[in-house]
């Protein structure tokens, strides 16, 4: 968890050490850097941009966003999964999510950032507790649930009302992040 936050934090500060705006970059900078771009992508041929735009934020606040709901719900991702499995769930739902973007926001417009694989992890998160809600605290399910349900609303209606967000990739990284925890929940009962 701490190694995939800290990949993240020295992408953006080498990104802003090479002249790139700390808060607004610009497209043309985050594309050079490895932004998910359709163009690129399909016709380009550019595959490596599908996990490298994962690494990439839209300014600080973006980063500090998305870095906060990853150390929050991927301390108990790592405690209850372990860090292989984290790892699995979080590069799986970050691949899933800029698959997603690729074929419903990138074609207008580049997309960075690291919320397809947080929703991944919050998707993992969800169906573990859901999974093991009977051997889990009442209280405690019912509030982790809640908790991370009204994120998941909150972030996706942001995505709806504000442009340059990117619902698509945080739709495909939940879905796969919950299908990759199913699937590890399965494995481990």
């Amino acid at each position: 968890l701490y190694a995939v936050m800290a990949i993240n934090v020295a992408v953006w500060a080498a990104n802003v050490f090479s002249g790139m705006s700390p808060t607004a970059p610009a497209p043309a900078a985050l594309v050079a850097w490895g932004a998910n771009s359709a163009a690129a992508v399909v016709r380009d041929g550019e595959y490596w941009r599908l996990p490298t735009a994962t690494a990439l934020h839209g300014g600080v606040l973006h980063l500090g966003l998305n870095m906060f709901a990853l150390w929050d719900a991927g301390r108990r991702v790592c405690l209850w999964f372990g860090n292989g499995p984290f790892l699995l769930i979080y590069l799986g739902a970050g691949l899933a999510g800029s698959a997603l973007s690729l074929h419903f926001s990138s074609q207008q417009a580049v997309s960075v950032g690291a919320s397809g694989a947080v929703f991944g992890v919050l998707g993992a998160l969800s169906v573990n507790v859901l999974r093991h809600r009977a051997s889990l605290p009442r209280a405690a399910a019912r509030q982790l649930l809640t908790s991370q349900a009204v994120f998941i609303a909150l972030m996706l209606a942001q995505g709806l009302v504000f442009p340059g967000i990117d619902n698509a990739a945080h739709i495909g990284g939940l879905l796969a992040g919950g299908a990759i925890g199913w699937l590890l929940v399965e494995s481990g009962d």
